[in-house]
């Protein structure tokens, strides 16, 4: 629409390829995304059908062997040294489970000051600290504490604030709730959401969890065996799927009555056997 047309393009993945082992075919391939400033694009899938891998690609994790990868209009494929670190710290990363991301020795101010160290040196870490733990909604004294003495919700807003340290253009946001209780799932969504409006940044949100995406994404890209199989506006993609995986996803979504969940599953059960 004319409101995402007008937001800069923060990242793009060009017809986007990676392949894990030297042979064999590629985990995924020909996937193209464009992230906007302040927008989010939502990444659905089962598992394995490389969600988590194309957000590996667009922070320089693993190895794209087709394709660009662009960050602020340069290709994290061809870029080198200085230039390559830099493009790096443009992209910020909320892990699945903040218990095992953050280290259990260090405070969560030495956590969340870690990437300054490497890319802002001269910065003023403690303020900084002190700034982004404000900005996530935690007092800045536990800047003292150890993530042990933190709950699941409150370690990844430690997370957050972290992904958020060099002032990203681009957060990718790997199923930033699955880890977390029920009961704190939406106050680390709404979180997520103000700080977009914050700080403008572009969102690639990795999630199984349709509600999840429903509520931040603007778009929904419908991932299956590593291709792109349908994509579009959320309220579009969600309400009126045009694609029988797509419907049989929505299908396989958990729902409170146990015999729609059934029917569900034996449908999901029904598909599989004819994709096979």
């Amino acid at each position: 629409d004319a409101s995402r047309a007008s937001r800069s393009v923060v990242a793009r993945l060009r017809d986007v390829a990676v392949r894990y082992a030297r042979r064999g075919e590629p985990t995924v391939s020909g996937i193209d995304l464009e992230l906007h400033a302040g927008g989010t694009v939502g990444l659905v899938g089962e598992s394995g059908s490389g969600k988590s891998t194309i957000g590996r690609a667009l922070a320089g994790l693993v190895p794209v062997v087709d394709g660009s990868v662009e960050v602020d209009g340069s290709d994290l494929r061809t870029a080198r040294g200085k230039r390559l670190r830099e493009l790096r710290s443009h992209v910020g990363i909320v892990f699945q489970d903040p218990a095992s991301s953050l280290n259990p020795r260090q405070t969560i101010g030495w956590s969340i000051a870690e990437p300054l160290l490497v890319h802002e040196p001269a910065v003023d870490r403690r303020a900084r600290v002190e700034e982004l733990l404000r900005a996530v909604q935690l007092d800045p004294a536990w800047a003292e504490r150890f993530p042990h003495q933190l709950s699941g919700g409150q370690r990844q807003r430690v997370a957050v604030a972290r992904a958020l340290a060099l002032r990203p253009a681009v957060v990718i946001a790997d199923e930033p709730t699955s880890a977390l209780d029920v009961t704190v799932q939406a106050a680390v969504l709404d979180l997520l959401a103000t700080l977009q409006d914050e700080f403008g940044f572009g969102m690639l949100l990795v999630s199984h969890d349709l509600a999840v995406v429903r509520q931040l994404a603007d778009e929904v890209v419908v991932l299956h065996d590593g291709r792109i199989v349908e994509r579009g506006r959320t309220e579009a993609v969600l309400d009126d799927p045009q694609q029988d995986y797509t419907r049989m996803l929505l299908a396989a979504a958990p729902v409170a009555d146990p015999v729609r969940q059934a029917e569900r599953r034996e449908a999901w059960r029904a598909w599989e056997g004819v994709a096979s």
